[in-house]
């Protein structure tokens, strides 16, 4: 009864900001009137989509499946649950294949990286040494 009453507080508070000091109920004295707008409105929605879903089996099964999966969206959620070490070994395992394809064909990829540099050093080497073969025939040609 504890969680209710703090919620009950915490209602009469919210009323008592939003309607001014008079709004809250006195709890304690469930006789006295006084108006509940707030908690009526809130009473009233609950209610409401509680008949809603309550007819609805689709909803109560998504509703369902919206906890299971905040529930499994909690990185606490699997520190519960014990997976062997065999089933991990498994995953392990059955993931090395193609951590192994991926490894090789990044070797290939560097691999012709480094032919390409090599090929494309060689080709500016040779552009560089026609260059000034070019220029020194040109000069004794004109000399």
């Amino acid at each position: 009864m504890a969680a209710g009453g703090g919620l009950q507080d915490r209602v009469e508070a919210l009323e008592r900001r939003v309607f001014g000091a008079g709004a809250a109920r006195d709890w304690a004295d469930p006789s006295a009137p006084a108006p509940r707008p707030a908690a009526d409105g809130l009473v009233k929605v609950q209610v409401a989509l509680g008949n809603i879903t309550s007819k609805r089996e689709r909803i109560k099964i998504l509703y369902k499946k919206i906890e299971d999966l905040i529930k499994y969206l909690d990185p606490r959620y699997i520190d519960r649950m014990a997976v062997p070490d065999a089933m991990k070994l498994q995953f392990i395992l059955a993931a090395a294949p193609d951590h192994a394809a991926k490894l090789q064909r990044l070797a290939q990829i560097h691999m012709q990286q480094q032919a390409v540099r090599v090929y494309y050093k060689q080709r500016v080497k040779d552009n560089a040494t026609s260059d000034v073969s070019t220029s020194t025939r040109r000069h004794q040609d004109h000399v």
